[in-house]
């Protein structure tokens, strides 16, 4: 990988003048435009390469297409841009993993099948449907969505404990800081929820080490204390899982997480479901295997395998009552979690009788009415080290070429590494 360091523009546009062939030389000048934001310029920079060593144009077709994806957010434009690469290279790898990414998303689901196939006999690739960028340990197990087998493994099983044994303090900060803070909560930077949904992707970060306005923060959010203090225990426990990124996972009624792939198979996603919309129309999908989310379901997610998530709301639900539901038993369980079952419990039988047919729509009123229920697919999602993966010194905060779901991030180093020490809860 060419290796990049930043000059003033006029050094390198000097070198550039001077040795035109130079692909660092570009990569350095384009790397420079972007650090000031200069979008524009990058990308003319890139062009030119293309023209000055058309040898390499396949190589800055496919930098092109990244820079349109995360920086001008303009997916067809990119996808233009790899598929010049493609012809260049038919193995370029991030071009051919977002390229067919893309095509997935454009529904050509057969044209997608194809280049990952070819990624597989070329062997940059053990599944079509597990396809990490940056790190593929072939040494951990092939599995998207763990069983309850593997969730009784050692390191994951003491962690599921204390997760559900303080389920009610972590839903109390959480209700906390949503109804103080409700614009503390980051929407989906990276494009991958269905711009034709209706919902959103929401994260509350209790714990995301990341570099803000230059300044590197790994610190957990101070409005999350018990939550954070649980986490280190966690991550101070021997033998146990290492966390690394944490929030809470809000996913609107209506709204539609594409299919996508984190970019390394060395981390897993741990969820913990606080609260679910009724019937099962909030659904995680991994390959070729879908599950419905319960409050406190605990999932466990290998990411580098192309996974969505959907929460289809009221399209996905009735109204009237389902036949294997005790409506009375319902409502009084819902009354004395909201401490008010002495003054409803004589009102039940009339309140069943008004609802009579529309039950399911019922408890869906109470709940919104009561607890502020709007239909949300709400998680504790904690990022976490592979517990199969051998631990790891390194520190270097820098060295991926895409973010944690995939996308990419021009003039990364490449590779991805756990890090430990600094960034450590």
């Amino acid at each position: 990988v060419l290796g990049i360091t930043l000059e003033s523009e006029e050094t390198l546009r000097t070198k550039l003048a001077n040795q035109p062939k130079n692909a660092s030389v570009h990569l350095n000048l384009m790397q420079w435009h972007l650090k000031w934001g200069e979008l524009s310029k990058a990308m003319d920079v890139l062009k030119l390469a293309i023209e000055a060593i058309p040898e390499h144009g396949w190589q800055f077709q496919e930098q092109l297409g990244d820079l349109q994806w995360k920086y001008a957010k303009d997916q067809h434009a990119a996808e233009a841009r790899y598929r010049e690469a493609l012809k260049g290279n038919p193995l370029a790898k991030r071009a051919l993993f977002h390229f067919g990414m893309l095509q997935v998303w454009r529904g050509r689901q057969e044209e997608a099948e194809r280049l990952f196939q070819g990624a597989v006999q070329a062997g940059m690739l053990r599944d079509t449907l597990q396809r990490p960028l940056n790190v593929l340990d072939r040494s951990l197990p092939a599995r998207g969505l763990w069983d309850e087998e593997l969730l009784a493994l050692p390191a994951v099983s003491g962690t599921v404990e204390q997760l559900r044994e303080n389920l009610p303090v972590i839903w109390a900060e959480y209700l906390k800081w949503n109804r103080t803070r409700a614009q503390d909560a980051e929407a989906d930077k990276e494009g991958l929820v269905d711009p034709h949904a209706s919902g959103r992707w929401l994260h509350f970060w209790v714990y995301h080490p990341r570099f803000e306005r230059g300044v590197w923060n790994a610190a957990c959010h101070y409005k999350t204390p018990q939550l954070c203090k649980l986490l280190k225990e966690i991550n101070n426990t021997a033998g146990g899982i290492r966390i690394l990124r944490a929030d809470f996972d809000v996913l609107e009624p209506g709204a539609k997480v594409r299919p996508h792939c984190h970019p390394t198979n060395q981390e897993l996603l741990l969820d913990l479901c606080l609260r679910a919309p009724r019937q099962g129309v909030s659904l995680v999908r991994s390959g070729k295997e879908e599950r419905s989310w319960a409050a406190g379901a605990i999932q466990v997610l290998d990411p580098s395998y192309e996974h969505q998530e959907l929460n289809q709301g009221k399209s996905g639900q009735t109204d009237s009552g389902m036949p294997d539901v005790d409506y009375s038993l319902e409502l009084r369980h819902f009354y004395e979690e909201q401490g008010k079952l002495d003054e409803k419990s004589s009102e039940i039988p009339s309140i069943l009788e008004k609802w009579k047919g529309r039950e399911e729509k019922m408890i869906r009123e109470l709940r919104k009415k009561y607890s502020g229920d709007r239909g949300e697919r709400i998680l504790l999602r904690l990022l976490i080290r592979h517990p199969g993966l051998k631990p790891t010194r390194t520190k270097d905060k820098t060295n991926s070429q895409t973010s944690s779901r995939g996308v990419p991030e021009p003039g990364g180093r490449g590779g991805l590494t756990v890090h430990e020490s600094a960034d450590e809860l």
